[in-house]
């Protein structure tokens, strides 16, 4: 499972895991670019 930022937890699912990883990609994309 995949914890995020906003306290979520995502299942490790096929096709949720690709809605979850591209959350996360896009917070912390957020986050460390300036």
């Amino acid at each position: 499972m995949i914890m995020g930022p906003d306290g979520n937890i995502y299942v490790a699912d096929v096709e949720n895991s690709a809605v979850a990883v591209s959350k996360l990609l896009r917070t912390s994309c957020t986050c460390i670019l300036p």
